[in-house]
C-alpha cells in the first residue's frame, strides 16, 4: 500500500495541465479592423506556469530535437532549419509557485530577456458560471 502511494506521488509530481487557447488581439491600435488569431498554450505543473504560442512551442521543440541529433553525430555541420512556423506572439510569460513571482521572456534579435514584472493582476471574480467541456468554469 505504501509502495502504491509512493508511485502515485511520483507520477503526480510530474504531472502538468495544458489549455489552449485562440488568442485574439489587434497589434495596430491605429488600425482596429484588423484582428489577428493565435493559439496559445498554458502549461501549469506543480513548480509553475508557461504561456506561450503553440507554434513556437513546436518550432523551439524541432530544433531542439535536430539540435540534439547534430550533438549526438559529432557533426560539426550546424544546418538547423529556420523554415518553421513561428507565431506571431514572440514573448513567452512564466509563473513561478508559490511565490507567483512572474516574468515576461523576450528575444531580441540574438539577445534573450527575462524581465520581473512588479505589478499583481487585480482579479474581478463574477457569479457567473459556464460548463466547458468537463471543467466547470467560473467568469
Amino acid at each position: 500500500m505504501i509502495l502504491l502511494f509512493v508511485l502515485m506521488s511520483i507520477v503526480g509530481y510530474g504531472q502538468v495541465n495544458r489549455f489552449i487557447y485562440e488568442y485574439r488581439f489587434i497589434p495596430d491600435s491605429t488600425n482596429t479592423s484588423e484582428i489577428k488569431k493565435e493559439m496559445m498554450i498554458l502549461d501549469i505543473g506543480t513548480n509553475g506556469s508557461t504561456y506561450q504560442s503553440h507554434d513556437n512551442f513546436v518550432a523551439d521543440s524541432l530544433m531542439q530535437v535536430e539540435i540534439k541529433k547534430i550533438r549526438a553525430s559529432g557533426s560539426l555541420n550546424f544546418n538547423v532549419s529556420k523554415n518553421q512556423k513561428r507565431g506571431l506572439v514572440k514573448y513567452k510569460v512564466t509563473k513561478d509557485y508559490p511565490n507567483y513571482d512572474t516574468f515576461l521572456h523576450e528575444r531580441i534579435s540574438t539577445d534573450r530577456y527575462k524581465i520581473f514584472e512588479h505589478e499583481k493582476p487585480v482579479w474581478k471574480i463574477f457569479s457567473e458560471t459556464e460548463k466547458i467541456g468537463n471543467y466547470e468554469a467560473q467568469k
